[in-house]
């Protein structure tokens, strides 16, 4: 008999194993209960199983027994990382359960920031005022939550720190004079730094007014939408290829959706959307917007070649075509998450995964590069057709459109 050298021999074993738990087959949990389920995914030491039934489930590999969790080892060392564009079944769950009261640590004051620095699940936290324990735990339960939220969608994005991602930082500033110094500008409710990894929000944009000694929130004015907006274009800064109108659709997206104490409540998504178009009414630009119950959106093809230079160009020059690009974009990217299709975001999904390696890869350079958007957005579609879908299909969710 001929025996395989050792080395190919383990080579073979390690294939053996890594087919294997694509398979049905029997997991056990450290309390030794077992499932029978096969592996979807194995991402940020999380492992997405299907079970028999259908139902799927994730499960932290730290909660697996020690044999589950070294088969795991062995798989990610015969399946190295690699780019590829995720498969189904795409699950959007109707609630993520973040903490209400999350676990902060009082680090110093910091002398350079000027600002007192804490320390959180997912970020390094700078406060320039001493606040309440209950008033930092409010704004770290949104910080945190964001983060938790956005990596638990199937968009796949990745947000939790690690994998050569640093940690998140951000600071909450007093005073107006505090924000401007740190790039703020005039008018504004807070900003994302790309290139110092940073998230700035003043005090008043969250609510947070001081009363005595204190600075806590004064319950009437306290609106997160802001925070959320900013802080999702934060958690997924480590993708450069996000077109502008996916982007800051994701970002008034998120802060569209029902979030309480640490929590997203999904349950009413295109509810959610309407009653955020109707809320625009009450300002000067959006009134211009939002007429007789109807959105006048801009074509989707015009959001699809918008490049980031443009938008921003376009909110300093003209504050309704600005606030119109932001509601046009959130409601096309609820409609390739929610409603195109089978409604689970599958072809949106394999786009922006599809556009990020190919950009990555410098097969594209043009981040409004239509390759993608052909092939796994309009399908074969026309520009109307897309457009006739989306009036029909939004109207059955109480949101009119009318493009213009």
């Amino acid at each position: 008999m001929k025996f395989l050298p050792l080395f190919l021999y383990s080579s073979l074993l390690l294939s053996v194993h890594a087919a294997d738990l694509t398979q049905f087959r029997e997991w056990k949990n450290n309390k030794g209960q077992t499932v029978e389920a096969k592996m979807l995914k194995f991402k940020n030491n999380e492992v997405t199983m299907q079970r028999k039934n259908g139902k799927v489930v994730k499960i932290p590999v730290n909660l697996l027994s020690k044999a589950d969790q070294d088969l795991l080892k062995k798989w990610k060392s015969a399946n190295p990382k690699v780019a590829g564009i995720p498969t189904g079944p795409f699950n959007w769950d109707s609630k993520f359960n973040g903490d209400a009261t999350p676990d902060i640590e009082y680090i110093n004051f910091d002398k350079e920031r000027n600002a007192h620095l804490y320390k959180t699940k997912y970020f390094d936290f700078y406060i320039t005022e001493k606040m309440t324990n209950s008033t930092v735990s409010k704004c770290v339960a949104v910080f945190d939550c964001i983060v938790g939220a956005l990596n638990d969608m199937p968009l796949e994005l990745n947000t939790v720190p690690g994998d050569g991602k640093p940690r998140y930082e951000a600071i909450l500033v007093a005073t107006d004079a505090q924000y401007m110094k740190l790039g703020g500008m005039p008018n504004s409710g807070g900003f994302f730094a790309p290139s110092r990894n940073l998230t700035v929000i003043p005090f008043k944009s969250m609510g947070i007014v001081k009363k005595g000694s204190n600075f806590v929130f004064d319950g009437k004015n306290t609106d997160f939408s802001t925070l959320i907006h900013e802080l999702t274009h934060h958690s997924v800064s480590h993708w450069k290829s996000i077109p502008a109108w996916a982007s800051e659709g994701m970002a008034d997206y998120m802060a569209a959706m029902s979030y309480r104490s640490g929590s997203f409540n999904y349950s009413n998504r295109g509810g959610y959307i309407a009653k955020n178009i109707r809320k625009m009414k009450k300002y000067v630009a959006g009134a211009q917007i939002v007429k007789g119950g109807v959105l006048h959106s801009l074509k989707p093809e015009f959001l699809f070649k918008l490049n980031r230079r443009t938008w921003n160009a376009t909110l300093g020059a003209d504050r309704v075509a600005g606030s119109r690009q932001y509601v046009s974009s959130m409601v096309l990217f609820y409609y390739f998450c929610h409603i195109d299709a089978d409604g689970d975001g599958e072809n949106f999904i394999q786009y922006m995964h599809a556009h990020e390696n190919d950009v990555k890869s410098g097969k594209i350079r043009d981040n409004n590069d239509l390759t993608h958007v052909n092939k796994y957005l309009l399908r074969g579609r026309s520009y109307k057709d897309l457009e006739e879908d989306m009036v029909k299909k939004l109207s059955k969710k109480g949101i009119k459109v009318k493009f213009s």
